[in-house]
């Protein structure tokens, strides 16, 4: 599930190589500073912060778009906090499980996906939840896409589907 908010039909590409001047450009505007700023002490936030910054944009549409939605951003931070809390909390979460895969043992490994599957269907509820709540507040067009595909993704249907990975 890719979000769409920094374009509005592909998702951020963090693998792409810096501009051939991106180095020169960093040490001559001290950036780093400002994108220190930006991440306080997240290396994921510092990492795209730098590669979305010096991927300078041409396009007026596509800028344009990433200035709505940091609008919806802005009149909704703690809104959007939360929804960037609950990403990086899902994700450490599934690092923590991840473990009992190396050990090998059949039950071990069985045992932590039925786990992680079940903390996965826990966090994209509260993702619903969220964007059936919360929708209708924001104005851009990428946070409109991104909480129809949530409702639309994630259904009515999957509470049914989690009651098969929890054996209820």
């Amino acid at each position: 599930m890719k979000p769409f908010l920094l374009f509005r039909d592909r998702d951020f590409a963090r693998e792409e190589a810096l501009p051939w001047q991106a180095g020169p450009l960093v040490q001559d505007l001290e950036l780093d500073t400002l994108f220190k700023a930006m991440a306080g002490q997240d290396e994921f936030l510092l990492d795209v912060a730098r590669k979305v910054i010096l991927a300078s944009l041409e396009d007026e549409e596509a800028i344009l778009f990433r200035q709505e939605v940091l609008r919806d951003c802005l009149s909704h931070s703690e809104l959007a906090l939360e929804l960037y809390a609950l990403a990086v909390e899902t994700i450490e979460s599934e690092k923590k499980n991840h473990w009992g895969l190396l050990m090998g043992y059949p039950d071990t490994v069985l045992r932590r996906s039925v786990e992680v599957l079940t903390m996965f269907v826990s966090r994209l509820r509260k993702l619903r939840t969220i964007a059936e709540k919360q929708a209708s507040g924001f104005k851009s067009a990428g946070f409109q896409g991104f909480f129809a595909m949530i409702c639309t993704e994630l259904d009515a249907d999957t509470s049914s589907k989690s009651s098969i990975i929890s054996g209820s």
